[in-house]
């Protein structure tokens, strides 16, 4: 009974928003209020010191609760919560911005030496998952999830599907809709994507019904569409221009996606 109160919406296709500044608003009950929002951003900072200096280039996914009330599920930082675990009023909550994934490159520099590192954070970097989320409705809490995504370099996040139960203070596993849990897992071991020379490959492990590939340019264009049913497909990506793109691979089964560099 609990699983028909269920309210499920996949974002198809998946948003994505990467550059400075970029913003994408979640309304996770559909009513026309904004819950959350998620935001990217790029910086470059220089320390001087003396004759030494630090460069710092840092890009990252942000996720902000837009309304009073809201909050999202906390471990040492913004919880990755694993596919079908509880999101409820046993769980801890915060109200503050929290990093989904960022990407922070280190170089020292002084006159008798350099040295260059990376540091990253974020338990959605490079990792598909779950947000589990606490927010009001008319005066009543409610409990949902929301599927994201962020690229390994931090620069790019993706925002896939969120669900939420409409009986108040009532729990509500990650993944689960009201036609049972979302099967990231097994499909993102099926379709591996690569692109080499700038031959994209796409090889699935099962059968995808209804496939379509969608190379889509971080403008938003999309520069490739072609069907896939089958097992293996192939595309020759050298009249796109270098720069990075997004594949999509949308199937009755789910969807995937992953960043490339075109060259």
């Amino acid at each position: 009974m609990a699983n028909a109160q269920i309210v499920h919406t996949e974002i198809n296709p998946d948003a994505f928003i990467t550059g400075n500044g970029a913003v994408y608003n979640l309304d996770v009950d559909n009513n026309g209020f904004v819950d959350y929002t998620f935001y990217t951003i790029t910086s470059s900072t220089t320390y001087t010191f003396g004759n030494s200096s630090t460069f710092i280039n840092f890009s990252g996914a942000y996720m902000n609760p837009a309304a009073s009330g809201n909050s999202m599920m906390i471990s040492s930082g913004l919880l990755n919560v694993p596919a079908g675990s509880a999101i409820g009023s046993n769980a801890s909550f915060s109200s503050f911005d929290g990093c989904v994934g960022g990407v922070a490159d280190v170089s020292l520099i002084n006159p008798s030496s350099s040295s260059s590192y990376t540091f990253s954070i974020g338990n959605f970097l490079d990792a598909d998952g779950f947000v589990g989320l606490k927010f009001q409705n008319s005066g009543n809490t409610h409990y949902g999830w929301v599927r994201i995504e962020v690229a390994n370099g931090g620069d790019f996040l993706f925002v896939k599907e969120y669900a939420f139960e409409s009986t108040p203070n009532t729990a509500i596993n990650a993944g689960e809709t009201a036609n049972g849990p979302v099967g990231i897992a097994d499909l993102e071991n099926s379709v591996v994507i690569n692109n080499f020379n700038n031959q994209l490959k796409i090889t699935s492990s099962k059968i995808l019904t209804n496939g379509i590939i969608n190379v889509v340019s971080i403008s938003g264009k999309k520069v490739v569409s072609k069907s896939f049913n089958i097992n293996y497909e192939r595309i020759d990506l050298n009249d796109l221009s270098t720069g990075i793109y997004i594949v999509n691979v949308y199937s009755d089964q789910g969807v995937i996606n992953k960043k490339i560099h075109v060259r």
